[in-house]
């Protein structure tokens, strides 16, 4: 006995007509007969009484109907509360991370570690600016910030609330399009980008990176730097490839975008990605241990 044959069967007994059963079902009505023949055969009664104007249920038929359509409901019950079980099962880890740079020297390791520990891990990935990101980490909106900062930038600040790990370090470098002045000079200096305007992306909701770069650029000589704001990253890059102005960036960028140049700084003038998560955060803090202890 096959669970479509009792489908079958409770739609016959609804229609009363096998012919309109058949075309409701979308099967041949000889196909559909031959089913409920087979399905008697097995129970070894009759289900069905053909009448002149179609079919009625037999005293058996009547009772089987009855039976079937109550494992049917419960069927149909325990279904939904398997799917509900395993959406709980399933769990949702939320992860702010930086908009407008390429993540891909950290977030494919990321993603593998976090699918190692969890393979069923619902991972939500939304990019915006640092600020945004800062605040939504604040807010448990997101159980998992992807945060840029400065070596120098100290990290106890996060140790009463948060807990941190440096993902990846990259080398820091001013970064300058192949059509801008800065491309002309055939031994370019620190000091020769005084005459360009550095570049910071408006929408960062973060005042703490921008004196963080400035402090950056009066360390190596530029301390008087005009600053000149872009609406946002892709604004900022796009300023950038038009061969106006520069941005303190990570080397990498100019190196994934052939119509970039960097000038390097020295190794402690690099940004750091940093993974940030919260003390009271039990599933970021059990996703982020080592997966190898």
């Amino acid at each position: 006995m096959r669970l479509l044959q009792i489908r079958y069967f409770l739609t016959i007994a609804d229609m009363g007509n096998i012919t309109q059963a058949a075309q409701q079902l979308y099967v041949s009505q000889p196909a559909l007969s031959k089913q409920i023949r087979l399905l008697e055969n097995e129970i070894g009664a009759k289900l069905l009484q053909r009448t002149p104007r179609g079919v009625i249920l037999t005293p058996a038929g009547e009772q089987f109907a009855k039976d079937c359509r109550k494992i049917l409901t419960d069927l149909d019950a325990a279904a939904k509360r398997a799917a509900s079980f395993e959406k709980v099962q399933k769990r949702t880890f939320r992860i702010g991370c930086f908009d407008g740079a390429y993540i891909d020297d950290f977030m494919p390791d990321l993603y593998r570690n976090l699918r190692e520990k969890d393979p069923n891990l619902q991972i939500q990935l939304s990019r915006k600016s640092i600020g945004e990101n800062r605040k939504a980490l604040k807010e448990d909106r997101i159980d998992l910030l992807i945060d840029l900062r400065f070596p120098t930038e100290s990290l106890s600040e996060d140790s009463k609330e948060y807990e941190n790990k440096i993902l990846v370090k990259r080398r820091g470098a001013l970064i300058y399009s192949k059509v801008s002045p800065l491309a002309e000079i055939k031994s370019l200096q620190i000091r020769d980008f005084a005459s360009q305007p550095l570049l910071l992306s408006d929408n960062m909701d973060n005042k703490s990176m921008e004196s963080r770069a400035l402090e950056e650029l009066r360390s190596i000589g530029l301390s008087d730097q005009r600053v000149e704001y872009a609406d946002n990253f892709v604004s900022l890059m796009s300023n950038l490839s038009m061969g106006h102005g520069f941005a303190l960036l990570a080397v990498d960028v100019a190196e994934n975008n052939p119509a970039l140049q960097a000038f390097p700084l020295p190794e402690q003038f690099g940004i750091c990605v940093t993974a940030v998560w919260k003390h009271s955060n039990q599933l970021a803090c059990s996703m982020m241990k080592p997966v190898h202890s």
